[in-house]
């Protein structure tokens, strides 16, 4: 990719099935909490991402080449303070893409889903990585209630 560049755009509802699917198998196969049936997992954790993605704050970018927001390299999924989940398509990765898309997210306090794409980066700003604050709310002001 040393001669194409990337562009992060906010996702669009085209996006979703993509988000949906690569989130799951991704999360299925890169993930110690994910080992359970197919036949549990797919359509349970499916609810997870559910819940994720209509909350009120949610932010989703997709990085994107350049000059053509159709193709898509990967995507982040935050809310104020919080990541959820950053996917890079595996022969985008070492690019800087998932670096690009956490520093968009904004200030990051901690992470609900870790993976070896935002390892790194949460180690390096010592992010804390708490999946259980997944369904802890925010109080009107934003803080954490």
């Amino acid at each position: 990719m040393s001669d194409e560049t990337w562009s992060i755009r906010p996702a669009v509802e085209s996006d979703l099935n993509f988000i949906y699917s690569s989130w799951l198998k991704s999360y299925r196969y890169g993930s110690d909490i994910a080992k359970v049936r197919n036949s549990i997992f797919y359509p349970e954790y499916a609810k997870v991402i559910d819940y994720i993605l209509f909350k009120n704050d949610i932010k989703i970018n997709m990085a994107c080449k350049e000059n053509d927001a159709g193709v898509v390299f990967g995507y982040c999924v935050s809310e104020p303070g919080v990541v959820h989940y950053v996917f890079v398509k595996q022969a985008f990765g070492n690019f800087g893409i998932a670096r690009s898309l956490m520093i968009k997210a904004g200030p990051i306090e901690y992470s609900t889903h870790r993976t070896g794409v935002v390892t790194r980066y949460l180690e390096e700003h010592e992010i804390d990585y708490n999946p259980f604050l997944l369904f802890k709310q925010r109080n009107q002001d934003g803080t954490q209630g």
